[in-house]
């Protein structure tokens, strides 16, 4: 057995480099799941050249407005409070986009494949000449310190941004911000209170994202509360008001359960993005199925300046729809999604995004790419509790650089969940290149996030465990990692090395729920680097966070188009 790189450039993919488990959906998907999606009328055939948007969302509607008014400035000071860890935590579901008895039989289906004989296995090739370098590596937020119901919620949602100075970490319920050269706290507030946002019982903000505004040298933050009542949701932007995330926070908040959004719908997993000229958010909404997602587009310059504005509203679009960080003056925008078990992925174009008056979203097209499929949970050794590695979704935000898009999202290889990765060529409608990355040749690895530089090199982070035992105990099983690992522009298509272990975990993680995300962003001070965080294990019943900086450096590659599994 195999896991290829999957290693491919200039818009070709060939069948032979996908795995006879990807070549059709129908021959993986057991009869239950089979008969559920027929009636659903979600029939999704994996066929090249066979790219098949669905009826429903195949046309973008026209768009609405919402008039907001003024931000609120908020101030909020240094908070000191700890969780109860002898409280039970609060576990937030993971909500798919298509029905959940599909989705439990497609996952079913994945677990059910057998996994390999780490006997039989063969040699693996020499790994490739690694470029990047850990800089720093710091302890980030736990569960103990974010604030939330009792002990905390599960899963974290640990996400975060750099700026020239600052480090700022963003969790379910927590916003902390660290002096980026000693990785010192500097401040640590609950989401409630730099929402401005009171705590009715039980309520509480989540699905939290941070990003920096390299351009304008602001943080842009968001979340969203629980639903208050079927007519009141609450999303939450905010805008540091200079580029020091312990200051103020220009503050908005739309209420999302009140027209032109979906009255009694739940806007769950909202993914922030950032343009020229506007702030994107996209939402999943669920009412309580799913029924399409949500494009928010908040114009940039009122939105910087606190001031009142009209802000353009599309519904109904493909789910779990990927902004992008945009890095040039492109005066387009484009948006990213998938559907499991199709082989290809979806764009939308946003453009006149900076006025509500000129803001289109064009109706989406497609581009082929190998099949995917949803991957198992990851497995840990010597322990029978499995860690959630979702479906095939991209969790985070692309990079966009002119015509080309980056993303990377976990996928079925073989037997394993692993992540893939793209650049996309918006203009051909085709793959500029695409590979698989991995920790080691008998590792599950999930819960990755890409970001891309001005120059094309690329760094990235994800979630690695090995439960399998090689030969030898070469390489060893190991619990969940924290890795990190990167890819010059000039190093060969598709390929990016195991990179290295920013943190090993010593203990299996006894709750399933994981991620949902993970976050790495460009240094605005090094363009040859960048800063990462994602999830760790504390306890078998805690998770904590780590954040850190790689670097790449050219170096002679000898790397390879494939590793044997």
């Amino acid at each position: 057995m195999e896991r290829m790189h999957d290693c491919q450039s200039d818009g070709m993919h060939s069948p032979k480099n996908i795995p006879s488990l990807h070549q059709t959906f129908l021959q993986r998907v057991g009869g239950a799941a089979l008969a559920l999606l027929g009636t659903l009328g979600l029939w999704l055939f994996p066929i090249p050249g066979a790219a098949q948007i669905p009826d429903s969302f195949a046309t973008v509607g026209p768009a609405a407005h919402l008039a907001m008014p003024p931000a609120v400035r908020v101030v909020t000071f240094r908070h000191h409070k700890r969780n109860d860890p002898t409280a039970p935590p609060q576990e937030v579901p993971f909500l798919p986009t298509m029905d959940q008895s599909v989705y439990d039989a497609l996952k079913a289906e994945a677990e059910a494949t057998p996994a390999p004989n780490a006997s039989q296995l063969p040699d693996a090739p020499a790994e490739p000449a690694d470029a990047l370098s850990l800089v720093k590596n710091f302890e980030g937020v736990n569960q103990t310190l974010a604030f939330g119901p009792g002990s905390g919620f599960i899963p974290p949602d640990t996400h975060g941004a750099i700026s020239t100075t600052q480090f700022v970490e963003i969790v379910n319920t927590a916003l902390v911000v660290y002096d980026r050269d000693s990785g010192v706290v500097l401040k640590r507030v609950a989401l409630n209170q730099l929402f401005g946002y009171p705590v009715p019982p039980g309520q509480f903000i989540f699905d939290p994202r941070a990003a920096y505004d390299r351009a304008a040298d602001r943080f842009v933050i968001t979340g969203v509360a629980f639903a208050e009542a079927p007519d009141v949701q609450f999303f939450f932007i905010g805008v540091s008001e200079t580029s020091d995330a312990t200051g103020a926070f220009l503050v908005q908040r739309v209420n999302v359960r009140q027209p032109p959004f979906t009255l009694n719908a739940l806007f769950d997993y909202p993914i922030l993005g950032i343009g020229t000229d506007a702030v994107f958010v996209t939402s999943n909404i669920f009412a309580p199925a799913f029924v399409g997602a949500d494009l928010v587009v908040f114009p940039k310059a009122p939105l910087y300046a606190g001031q009142g504005a009209t802000i353009t509203v599309f519904t109904q679009l493909i789910g779990t729809l990927t902004p992008p960080i945009v890095l040039d003056q492109n005066g387009s925008s484009f948006l990213l999604a998938n559907l499991p078990n199709t082989p290809f992925v979806a764009i939308y174009e946003l453009t006149g995004a900076g006025d509500p008056t000129t803001t289109t979203l064009a109706d989406p097209f497609t581009i082929d790419v190998p099949t995917y499929r949803i991957p198992r949970s990851a497995q840990q050794p010597g322990v029978l509790n499995t860690l959630d590695t979702l479906d095939t979704r991209f969790v985070n935000a692309s990079t966009q650089i002119g015509t080309r898009l980056f993303n990377v999202h976990t996928i079925a290889v073989g037997t394993f969940p692993t992540p893939r990765w793209y650049e996309l060529d918006l203009a051909a409608h085709a793959v500029a290149q695409t590979g698989v990355f991995f920790g080691t040749d008998t590792s599950d690895d999930w819960n990755a996030s890409i970001v891309v530089n001005d120059t094309s090199d690329v760094f990235v982070t994800w979630s690695s465990s090995n439960p399998v035992v090689f030969r030898d105990n070469n390489p060893p099983s190991y619990f969940a990692q924290v890795r990190t690992s990167g890819r010059l522009s000039t190093d060969p298509a598709g390929v990016i090395p195991s990179g290295v272990v920013v943190f090993q975990s010593t203990t299996p993680y006894f709750n399933f729920r994981w991620g949902d995300y993970s976050a790495i962003t460009l240094d605005p001070n090094n363009a040859s680097c960048a800063w990462g965080v994602n999830e760790k294990i504390n306890t078998t019943v805690t998770w904590g966070s780590r954040f850190f900086s790689s670097c790449l450096a050219p170096v002679a590659s000898t790397a390879v188009a494939t590793r044997w599994r």
